[in-house]
């Protein structure tokens, strides 16, 4: 029953995600991706879920707020589904150097 509203969740969350970033507000990502580990704990095992939480913390990795190994640590405490996803993306899309 819950199935369409957590779609309809994830949906918002996901447009919210780029809605910041062309924004260029950064830091209003982080209330963001705090709202989508919420919904993790909930949902455990829920794909989308647990895909578009990754993307948000990718998306952190790459804005230099937070560090990989820290997006690292925190997933694989909530979701060892979105934990996985992170590392797929962080493989396909390599964060910068921090020197860079």
């Amino acid at each position: 029953p819950g199935e369409p509203a957590l779609r309809e969740l994830q949906a918002e969350a996901a447009v919210n995600l780029m809605v910041a970033l062309v924004g260029k507000d950064p830091a209003a990502l982080l209330p963001l991706v705090d709202d989508l580990e919420g919904l993790a704990r909930a949902h455990p095992g829920e794909a989308v879920v647990e895909e578009t939480l990754a993307q948000g913390v990718c998306l952190l990795v790459h804005l230099r707020l937070e560090t990989a190994d820290a997006a690292r640590e925190r997933l694989a405490a909530v979701s060892p589904g979105a934990a996985a996803v992170l590392r797929d993306l962080l493989v396909r899309y390599p964060p910068p150097s921090p020197s860079a």
